[in-house]
């Protein structure tokens, strides 16, 4: 199920706001749906477990069980004191966004891509146009935990992305046959921005393969986290029984810079031993006398977009690389 993109889940579209999962859209005709909940409420604990200052792979990960049952959760503020929920939890596809582009500081937003499918390149798209003019000048796509089997929309991922012109990708197939992949002839534009993605050891299947690709070509793209699973997602079907069927993993896949044969990982370029840490609120600006009122509006934009990234040490370094760059090209030329 996991292969094919499907989980035992609620329905729910989880965000965070200040280090609470909130929850930011609910599935129609899904669990969550017929248990009422709604666009907004917080989650404090879901099956045991607190939801508090995770990132936000961590909490998908804790409102999925491993097969068909109930999931029990504790509603927070303002709701919080009463009776749990009780959710039965079905089999349903995974999400390929785990919501829409986030605004995290002036010009640098994050995506969450939860599952590589088909059309999750026009999807990435449509969630990056929907933010509007001017657009962004820096993106972290978190890739943790992410998987897929729609090995055919990288092409289109790394051109969008703009990782790499022209094909990106060559695949070997399980019986050693050569299967170009072409680049994306749709004639949209592409970003042309620096692009940290952020890989864990989950960050498998068709997530992988862009990882590498980013790796090995993004000249303005780097890898942050830690190292991914070793799993390109390549499959051969074998039938060993008549209603059982075993997939195999199989092939090769080849980049500009580098072969891969699946045994190993990749290492991002940013190793992040620990993915989480106690947070520790940031001192607030002081309100100086005289003070000019657009650089005070600057330090509490910061102030907000540290609460949000609060803990999440990969996305605080991808951030911290995004505004250096921002620093260097706003730095008047002499």
């Amino acid at each position: 199920h996991a292969w094919r993109g499907r989980a035992w889940a609620t329905g729910l579209q989880m965000g965070l706001d200040e280090g609470r999962a909130v929850v930011r859209a609910v599935e129609p005709d899904s669990p969550a749906a017929a248990a009422g909940l709604e666009e907004g409420q917080t989650l404090a604990r879901a099956g045991g477990t607190a939801l508090t200052d995770l990132t936000l792979p961590e909490i998908e990960a804790a409102l999925a069980t491993p097969g068909p049952g109930a999931l029990r959760l504790d509603l927070g503020p303002p709701l919080d004191g009463g009776e749990p929920i009780e959710i039965a939890t079905e089999l349903r596809p995974r999400p390929m966004l785990g919501g829409p582009a986030e605004q995290l500081s002036s010009g640098i937003f994050y995506l969450r891509v939860a599952h590589v499918a088909p059309g999750a390149a026009a999807a990435v798209r449509q969630a990056l146009e929907a933010a509007g003019p001017p657009g962004p000048s820096g993106l972290v796509v978190d890739l943790r935990s992410t998987g897929g089997e729609a090995l055919d929309e990288v092409p289109a991922l790394a051109r969008y992305l703009a990782l790499t012109p022209g094909r990106p990708v060559d695949r070997t197939g399980p019986d050693g046959e050569e299967e170009t992949e072409g680049a994306d002839a749709s004639g949209h534009p592409v970003l042309g921005i620096p692009v940290m993605i952020l890989v864990d050891s989950q960050t498998a299947g068709a997530a992988e393969v862009l990882a590498a690709v980013a790796r090995d070509e993004g000249r303005r793209a780097l890898l942050v986290g830690q190292s991914t699973a070793g799993d390109f997602g390549l499959r051969r079907p074998v039938t060993v029984l008549e209603d059982r069927t075993l997939l195999l993993a199989a092939g090769q896949i080849q980049t500009r810079g580098q072969r891969y044969d699946g045994r190993r990982g990749l290492t991002p370029a940013i190793v992040v031993a620990q993915m989480r840490r106690p947070y520790r609120e940031p001192e607030a600006p002081p309100d100086l006398p005289g003070r000019r009122r657009p650089v005070l509006d600057e330090e509490q934009a910061d102030l907000a977009m540290r609460r949000r990234i609060r803990g999440d040490v990969a996305l605080e370094r991808a951030v911290e690389v995004l505004l250096g760059l921002q620093a260097l090209e706003r730095r008047p030329a002499r």
